[in-house]
C-alpha cells in the first residue's frame, strides 16, 4: 500500500527555461514600465547623456563638402536646431559640436588639422573667450574622441543613446545614488530638470520650470564674479591671441571650406557688462581683420532682435525652430551659408 506521505513528496514539474526566462523578462519589463510612466507623470522627459563619447559620434561625421559643423558652447548647443537647419538645407549634414561651459579654439584647431575636413563651421564665440587660457578649454575631449575613436564604440555610444533619448529612467539627474540623496535629505523625489539634451548633442531649456527671477539674478551675479575674477584681457595681448586662430582659419579655408564666427545675443545687465569689459567696437569690430574669419553679430540681424533671452543668455527651445529659421535666411543672405547671395 502506498504511503500516505508519498504524494507530498513529488515535485512540482519545473517549468521550461524558456517559460521562466519569459516571466523573468516580462516582469522586469512591468517594473520598468511602471517606473518609466510614474516619472513621466511628474514632468520628467527622456534626456541623451552628454559625454565626450557622444561628441566623439558627431566628431567622426564630419566629412564632406556639404557638411555644417556647429562649434561653441551652451548658446549656439541651446539656440540652433541642427534637424532644422538639414530641413533648410537638404544637401547638408548639420553636426553639434559645442560644449557647455568651454571656448571653441580647440575643436576649431582640430578640424583646421584634419586634411579631409573641408566644410562650414559656424562659431560662437565672445571677445572673452578668446584669451591665452581659454584656447585649450576644448582640448580634453578632442584627446579622447583621437584616443578613444573606433567603430566599436561608435556603435556602442549610438546604442546608449537609442536607449536614452527613449527612457526617462534612464536619466542621469534619476539615477539611484541622487534619488537616495534628495529623499535622504527630505527634498522628496528630484524634480524635472530644465535642461534636455537630444541625441545629436542640441539642447532644450524650458524655462518655465523654473523660478526665472531669482535664476536670472543668479546668473548675472555668476558673469560680475567671473569678469571680475578674470578682468579684461588689454587688447594688445587679445590679438596675439585672435593672431593664434588665423592659421586655423586660414587652412580651413585654403581646403575649400570656410569660417564664420557669430556673436550670439545677451540682454540686459549681461549685455551691460559684457560691453563694459569687451567694448564691441573694440574687440569685436577688430575679429575679422586679426582671424581672417568672416563673422556676423546677431545684433544686426533685425529679425532676431524680437527674441527674448529668458535667462539673459539662451533661447527658451520653444523659439529655438524659428530663430534657427531667422538666423539660416541672415546667414545665406549674407553669403555666408550655402544657398546666399555668393551662390
Amino acid at each position: 500500500m502506498p504511503s500516505s506521505t508519498s504524494s507530498s513528496r513529488q515535485r512540482v514539474p519545473p517549468l521550461p527555461a524558456f517559460r521562466l526566462w519569459g516571466l523573468t523578462a516580462l516582469l522586469a519589463l512591468s517594473i520598468l514600465g511602471g517606473a518609466e510612466a510614474a516619472w513621466r507623470s511628474v514632468g520628467h522627459l527622456p534626456t541623451v547623456t552628454d559625454d565626450p563619447a557622444l561628441w566623439a559620434v558627431e566628431r567622426s561625421r564630419v566629412y564632406g563638402e556639404k557638411v555644417v559643423v556647429l562649434l561653441g558652447a551652451s548658446r549656439i548647443q541651446l539656440g540652433l536646431d541642427p534637424s532644422e537647419m538639414e530641413r533648410l538645407l537638404p544637401d547638408h549634414t548639420v553636426l553639434q559640436l559645442a560644449i557647455d561651459g568651454s571656448a571653441p579654439f580647440a575643436t576649431l584647431r582640430d578640424l583646421a588639422e584634419d586634411p579631409d575636413f573641408r566644410g562650414t563651421v559656424l562659431v560662437s564665440v565672445v571677445p572673452g573667450g578668446l584669451r591665452a587660457d581659454r584656447i585649450e578649454s576644448q582640448q580634453a575631449w578632442v584627446k579622447a574622441y583621437h584616443d578613444q575613436k573606433s567603430p566599436d564604440a561608435f556603435l556602442n555610444r549610438r546604442l546608449a543613446s537609442l536607449a536614452q533619448e527613449r527612457l526617462t529612467v534612464l536619466s542621469p539627474s534619476l539615477n539611484l545614488r541622487r534619488i537616495l540623496l534628495s529623499l535622504l535629505a527630505g527634498e522628496g523625489v528630484p524634480a524635472p530638470f530644465y535642461l534636455r539634451t537630444l541625441a545629436n548633442r542640441t539642447r532644450e531649456g524650458d524655462y518655465r520650470m523654473i523660478d526665472l527671477a531669482r535664476y536670472r539674478m543668479g546668473r548675472i551675479a555668476r558673469v560680475q564674479q567671473v569678469y571680475a575674477q578674470r578682468g579684461r584681457v588689454p587688447f594688445e595681448a587679445w590679438r596675439v591671441a585672435a593672431r593664434t586662430v588665423a592659421p586655423w582659419v586660414k587652412a580651413i579655408q585654403e581646403r575649400g571650406g570656410r569660417v564664420v564666427f557669430l556673436r550670439f545675443p545677451t540682454q540686459d545687465q549681461h549685455w551691460v557688462l559684457d560691453q563694459a569689459y569687451y567694448p564691441r567696437a573694440i574687440y569685436w569690430d577688430a575679429l575679422a581683420a586679426e582671424t581672417g574669419a568672416e563673422t556676423l553679430h546677431l545684433s544686426d540681424v533685425p529679425a532676431l532682435q524680437r527674441y527674448r533671452l529668458p535667462d539673459t543668455s539662451h533661447l527658451d527651445y520653444r523659439d529655438k525652430r524659428e530663430f534657427t529659421r531667422e538666423l539660416v535666411e541672415a546667414l545665406q543672405q549674407g553669403g555666408l551659408l550655402a544657398g546666399g547671395a555668393e551662390e
